[in-house]
């Protein structure tokens, strides 16, 4: 036993040394994750608030690793603005190419411009890295132009393998500023500035050379199409590839272009991809973009929109110009005003699983110039609302004058996007009137156009026969404008305005830059009376003429016939139900009981029920309108009162517990009153008063005109109540039934019952 343990000791020992020499140099380690405190990351703003359209939005994310992270990270920083929209889901940012800066160790900006976003990529941040800044700017754009001011928020998250960061978001405030709108200048006369088509523009020295704009015009499995905007005619190089850092493919454009395009095709679906826009201009200069990225369609079929119905609509008149190619966006189909509600309603022939339908408004080839400043935008983009499952609708507002191209942008639900040509367009200031000497706008001036007729070869006037809802004159509102919007053509504009000499001038509507609405001046002149005599004639003449108008539009509506018609009936009975009671001398409050009496003096239940008689004079004349107060005989208190009718008749229901007075008074007759307790009995024919003449009363003018009024208007009661009762029946036969028969012929029954009581009334003795 002793030997057993000896050996056991000596192996534990032989083991313990080997295992002690083969690790001796082996130690224990592990990695500690880090913790977001260990990370710096904030975003914002060094642009004032609100913010305005076309202006350069800059912002800033700070970013950094403290020493306390410990170990290099992979750092992924998004900034977002893909859900920045107005109230009306506008859009009003675009980002400003070229505006964004590298990241730490040369990362470059990749943006997005499907899914408005910015992503830098960072390998390897050291820890102890800090106070690490990325700059970039979004641009403002027009779209949205209503007086109220709305919030908005960008914002930003920063990850790596190990955390995501809380996202750091950035609120701010839109304020539309109407100061830099199309407001008519008075002293200098507005006009488009745009160039004449030549092959090769030069670009506006103002503006230097370079990219305004990168967008995504078609998408599909298998190819991208790339659209930029430059500040010159240029050609157009692409590079792209799988990485951002591998840009190994090339394709180029031969010819210049304001806006070259460039399509990609033998792309891999539903792929990332990565792309740079390189432009060259004439002089060999050249400008790069950012990198930008797309993702591609499923697989799947592109969507076919070719038969798809395109309507634009503004103050009324409708614009349809499917057919105009591309080709002829030098010869705009449509020509509208600035700051007008305009709308555009696009119709599927064929329902696609769509995602988004936008109106896509820029400057075409013509419009390069129009740019005021490096910030202007190039492109308007307008969502559209569906309203059916086909059909869409946008409103575009705040299109500064110039010439642009409308497309519709489609994105399926696959991811396919395919931009369709509506029409080239022309924005010309409004037609503003001016006053000569102060040249301040003349509010509530007419304004008379005719159109040029090439068969007569004569002028004639607007009508919204041959030009759709436009009203024909018109009159300008507090800034001296008016919102009437015509087709291409010549045209004649007649305008005057109280205390001001009229004025006759000829224009043209066309493509052309001098080819827009005048802005007339017009001489004050106080003393010509003659032009107050035509102002004013032509004043009531519209007013008149718009009456018209407004009484055949009524006429010619179902629905407000079926109204007036109702009115005039409702107004046929009740009047009649009126002149009764102009008639009968009775008491619209008074009925109830006049009615119920008469009913249950058919079946002889009136006598215990009712205290009712006849007033006379001593010559057994009625006398009607007699106060008849009913006083309690013991505390001489009125309990209720009430008239007699124009045959002396008097009613009151008979539910007095105790002794009451009836007092009788009428001026010109001697007071009268009678006791009734309940031993009275009430005779069959009721009570007759028999009244005394006494100081004579003597009308007044006015007392006998409302008198006489009174009476004329009740002899009318019998030709009412028929006419009224033959209206009721011919409109049963045009109008709806359900409401003509049980209503009116109802009241009409009532007017009838009446009548007849008031007949039995004037016969019982």
């Amino acid at each position: 036993m002793k030997k057993t343990l000896l050996l056991l000791v000596f192996f534990i020992s032989i083991f313990l040394i080997i295992n002690q020499t083969i690790f001796a140099d082996e130690s224990v380690s592990a990695t500690v994750p880090p913790h977001p405190t260990d990370f710096q990351f904030s975003f914002s703003s060094s642009s004032p608030q609100p913010i305005t359209q076309g202006q350069n939005v800059s912002y800033q994310i700070t970013y950094g690793a403290l020493p306390s992270a410990s170990i290099p990270t992979n750092t992924t920083i998004v900034v977002s603005w893909k859900g920045v929209a107005a109230p009306d889901n506008s859009q009003i940012f675009d980002y400003s190419v070229g505006s964004a800066s590298n990241g730490y160790g040369g990362a470059v900006p990749v943006v997005d411009p499907i899914n408005k976003t910015i992503t830098w990529t960072i390998y390897d941040l050291p820890a102890g890295t800090t106070d690490q800044t990325l700059n970039f700017q979004l641009r403002t754009i027009s779209s949205y132009s209503k007086s109220n001011s709305f919030s908005f928020t960008v914002g930003a998250t920063m990850s790596n393998q190990y955390l995501t960061l809380p996202t750091q978001t950035l609120t701010q405030t839109y304020q539309y500023k109407t100061s830099t709108s199309n407001s008519p200048q008075p002293t200098i006369q507005p006009t488009i500035t745009t160039v004449s088509p030549t092959p090769m523009p030069t670009p506006t020295p103002s503006v230097s050379f370079g990219i305004k704009n990168v967008s995504i015009t078609g998408l599909s499995d298998s190819g991208a199409t790339i659209k930029t905007t430059t500040n010159g005619p240029t050609k157009l190089e692409i590079l792209y590839g799988t990485s951002p850092n591998a840009l190994t493919k090339i394709v180029t454009t031969n010819t210049y272009a304001f806006s070259p395009t460039m399509t990609l095709r033998g792309l891999d679906a539903d792929k990332t991809y990565y792309f740079q826009a390189v432009t060259i201009n004439s002089k060999g200069e050249t400008a790069s973009s950012d990198i930008f990225t797309l993702h591609t369609a499923e697989q799947s079929t592109m969507p076919n929109v070719d038969n798809n119905i395109i309507v634009l609509s503004s103050n009324g008149s409708v614009f349809s110009s499917s057919s105009q190619q591309e080709s002829d966006l030098e010869n705009p189909s449509i020509i509208l005003t600035n700051n007008t509600e305009d709308t555009i309603a696009y119709t599927l022939t064929n329902l696609i699983p769509v995602k988004t339908i936008d109106v896509i408004v820029t400057n075409n080839v013509l419009g390069a110039s129009t740019f005021t400043s490096s910030t202007e935008p190039s492109e308007f983009i307008y969502p559209m609302q569906e309203k059916t499952p086909t059909l869409y609708i946008a409103s575009l507002t705040t299109i500064p004058q110039g010439s642009y191209d409308v497309a519709v942008r489609i994105t399926d639900t696959h991811g396919n996007i395919i931009q369709k040509h509506i029409s080239a367009l022309k924005i010309i200031p409004k037609l503003t009137v001016y006053g000569a000497d102060t040249h301040t706008p003349l509010s509530d001036a007419r304004i008379y156009i005719s159109y040029y007729d090439e068969q007569t070869k004569s002028y004639q006037p607007i009508t919204s026969t041959l030009f759709g809802n436009i009203k024909n004159p018109t009159y300008t509102d507090l800034n001296g404008q008016s919102s009437i919007t015509l087709p291409s053509g010549k045209y004649r504009i007649e305008e005057s305005s109280l205390f001001y000499d009229p004025q006759v001038q000829d224009f043209t509507i066309g493509p052309a830059i001098n080819q827009n609405f005048p802005i007339m001046y017009l001489k004050r002149d106080p003393l010509n009376f003659y032009s107050l005599f035509m102002y004013s004639r032509d004043y009531f003449k519209d007013s008149w003429v718009k009456m018209l108008t407004i009484v055949f539009a009524a006429s010619s509506s179902v629905r407000i016939f079926h109204l007036v018609a109702l009115g005039i009936l409702g107004a046929f009975v009740l009047l009649t139900l009126f002149l009764f009671l102009s008639r009968s001398h009775l008491r619209f409050k008074h009925l109830p009981i006049f009615i119920l009496f008469h009913l249950n003096s058919l079946f002889k239940k009136h006598t215990n029920q009712y205290i009712f008689g006849s007033i006379t004079d001593k010559q057994n004349n009625p006398i009607t309108r007699v106060l008849i107060e009913i006083e309690d005989a013991e505390t001489k208190n009125i309990i209720l009162n009430g008239s007699s009718h124009k045959s002396g008749k008097f009613y009151f229901t008979n539910s007095f517990g105790k002794p009451i007075n009836l007092l009788f008074i009428k001026e010109g007759f001697e007071p009268t009153s009678i006791t009734i307790d309940n031993q009275t009995d009430i005779p069959e024919a009721g009570l007759h008063i028999e009244m005394l003449k006494g100081t004579a009363h003597h009308e007044t003018i006015v007392s006998a005109f409302i008198v006489g009024l009174e009476e004329g208007f009740g002899m009318l009661f019998e030709t009412f109540l028929v006419s009224s009762f033959i209206l009721e029946i011919l409109f049963a036969i045009f109008l709806n039934r359900q409401i003509t028969l049980p209503f009116f012929f109802t009241l009409s029954l009532l007017n009838i019952i009446l009548w007849m009581f008031y007949l039995q009334e004037r016969t019982d003795k």
